[in-house]
């Protein structure tokens, strides 16, 4: 592999890994808290006999009204652009920009708010000039990441916001962590982006579902 090529490997994963270590923050749940909300939830809870006999004379309005209160609200969706204003994307709920801790190699980076098996699904993009062969390049990339006791696979292209995005999957082990790496590498007004998503195996799921809507969203500027 050239030193070229290495570069994407070496810089957004390092990057990565930088966001995405055991988390040291999640706290324990405070008792005192919990019982309060429980004991609110109680002192506004109707006895049964007042529950009943208000179900007996609610007009179909205030059923209709009741329902639309007690809906699922809407999550409010957050974009996020590039440092550099290439492209804005959309963040999932409940993920946060992580900008500053993937440092200065990363133009966008993006990590759930919550671990899975200690470890913050995350998603990082970098950025550089175009390589000759770019499909030699990813697949020679999987196959220095997986080293030889990892596993690496050339996925199908997709396209992101109407750009080829060619695909990699590997899966790794790196300082003790078992990781799970998809990466598209998409070429863009002549630059090369690849956005890398991570996780553990017990968060692949979720982070993969997230990462489509990421990509989904992507809008170059």
């Amino acid at each position: 592999m050239t030193r070229r090529r290495y570069f994407w490997a070496g810089s957004a994963l390092a990057a990565t890994l930088v966001i995405s270590g055991c988390s040291s923050d999640s706290g324990d749940v405070d008792d005192a808290a919990t019982s309060t909300a429980s004991d609110d939830v109680a002192a506004t809870s109707a006895p049964a006999d007042a529950a009943t006999a208000t179900s007996e004379t609610a007009t179909p309005d205030a059923a209709a009204d009741t329902a639309a209160a007690t809906a699922e609200p809407t999550v409010d969706v957050e974009a996020l652009s590039a440092s550099d204003e290439t492209f804005t994307i959309e963040m999932p709920a409940d993920w946060s920009d992580a900008g500053e801790a993937a440092g200065s190699t990363a133009v966008l980076a993006t990590r759930s708010d919550e671990p899975i098996s200690d470890f913050f699904n995350n998603v990082v993009v970098v950025k550089d000039e175009p390589l000759d062969d770019l499909e030699q390049a990813i697949a020679d990339t999987g196959e220095e990441l997986a080293g030889s006791d990892g596993t690496s696979d050339v996925l199908d292209a997709i396209e992101v916001d109407g750009k080829e995005a060619i695909g990699l999957r590997v899966e790794r082990t790196q300082s003790d962590v078992e990781l799970v790496q998809v990466q598209r590498w998409v070429e863009h007004d002549d630059s090369l982006f690849v956005i890398v998503l991570s996780s553990t195996p017990e968060g692949a799921d979720a982070a993969e579902s997230d990462f489509a809507d990421i990509l989904d969203s992507w809008k170059w500027e």
